[in-house]
């Protein structure tokens, strides 16, 4: 008899950690930062500079054909309702947006801008976008892999999940001491 009760017990703690597991992995997946908005909501949209004043819009974002990564941003500025307005390639981690904002705000000084290297016809795409990202200090994307970029926030829900695991456990052996002793009753 106390033989049954022990393994009722354990596959119970089996069964609470597996209702519990798939609890932790579903809660994980609903906090993820990946999220994907359409390109259409950035282009056209005004970009202020740090201080909240209007220096341009965004007048198109440069995808790389094989990833579908955002090189970077055209923000075109001056001009008379966009005519002979200056385009300007900015690295698109550069802007910084809320949720549903408005605007995008850029968080490099403005002063820069002008200093903007211009791209030249024997220039490759891939060599515009390091002339680009090395002037304002950025590493490329292609020098990273998606995994790399994430891979801080893996480790903080990896051991998340093996601190709750570890909790878990812990508990299921308390319950299972506490119902064998109540079985030496």
């Amino acid at each position: 008899m106390k033989r049954m009760g022990i393994v009722t017990v354990a596959i119970l703690a089996s069964l609470a950690i597996a209702v519990v597991t798939l609890a932790s992995s579903e809660e994980a997946a609903s906090e993820s930062s990946v999220s994907f908005v359409s390109a259409n909501q950035y282009i056209g949209m005004d970009v202020t500079n740090m201080q909240g004043e209007k220096i341009g819009k965004i007048r198109d974002l440069m995808l790389d054909r094989q990833t579908g990564q955002v090189g970077y941003a055209i923000l075109a500025k001056g001009g008379v309702l966009g005519v002979k307005a200056k385009e300007i390639a900015v690295p698109f981690n550069l802007f910084r947006a809320e949720e549903n904002a408005a605007s995008l705000e850029l968080t490099v000084d403005e002063g820069k801008l002008a200093e903007v290297p211009v791209r030249t016809e024997s220039m490759t795409d891939q060599e515009y976008g390091q002339t680009i990202h090395e002037f304002y200090g950025q590493a490329p994307y292609w020098e990273h892999s998606g995994m790399e970029q994430h891979q801080p926030e893996m480790q903080i829900h990896e051991k998340a999940f093996d601190e709750k695991m570890e909790d878990i456990q812990e508990k299921a052996r308390e319950g299972v001491l506490e119902y064998q002793k109540k079985l030496d009753y």
